[in-house]
């Protein structure tokens, strides 16, 4: 009998090596359900109007860095969420370390532990994700590797 962990690795690597994982405008969002840096659970669902998303810690450093003037209250009332896949980090990295740190943070980081929960969400290396979203569908997707530029992005989205 195969393992189901190794079933599911496999099917993951197909799914990132085909390229055909990636959303991209007009498709639905993914209605992820995550918990945060304080491990309270999160849902992208209808009110979602933007996702920040990093797959890496360069990406991770864009976000954070154009996320610093923000909240979670005014991420909330933006329908702006942050979600950082967190899957290639050793657990006790993790656990000693990266946590704690981010619970020092003034927004709620959705921590995607399985690489599985954020493979459909399109990545660029080195770079922080943007999605648009309208009505449950992205609208557009933006790759930055500047945080200024993402937090122009982010500003111009909250004053609409």
């Amino acid at each position: 009998m195969i393992p189901l962990r190794f079933i599911t690795a496999i099917a993951i690597l197909a799914l990132i090596t085909t390229g055909a994982a990636a959303l991209g405008a007009g498709d639905p969002l993914p209605r992820l359900v995550l918990a945060d840096q304080q491990e309270r659970p999160h849902r992208l669902g209808p009110d979602t109007r933007a996702v920040v998303f990093s797959a890496d810690r360069p990406g991770s450093k864009v976000a954070e860095a154009a996320l610093a003037g923000w909240n979670g209250a005014r991420m909330q009332q933006s329908g702006l969420y942050y979600v950082a896949d967190i899957s290639g980090m050793p657990r006790m990295i993790t656990r000693m370390l990266a946590l704690p740190a981010m619970r020092d943070l003034p927004y709620p980081v959705l921590l995607a532990q399985d690489p599985a929960e954020t493979a459909a969400l399109p990545r660029r290396t080195n770079h922080a994700t943007l999605l648009r979203v309208q009505h449950g569908r992205i609208e557009a997707v933006d790759h930055f590797d500047d945080s200024a530029a993402l937090s122009a992005a982010l500003e111009a989205l909250a004053a609409r």
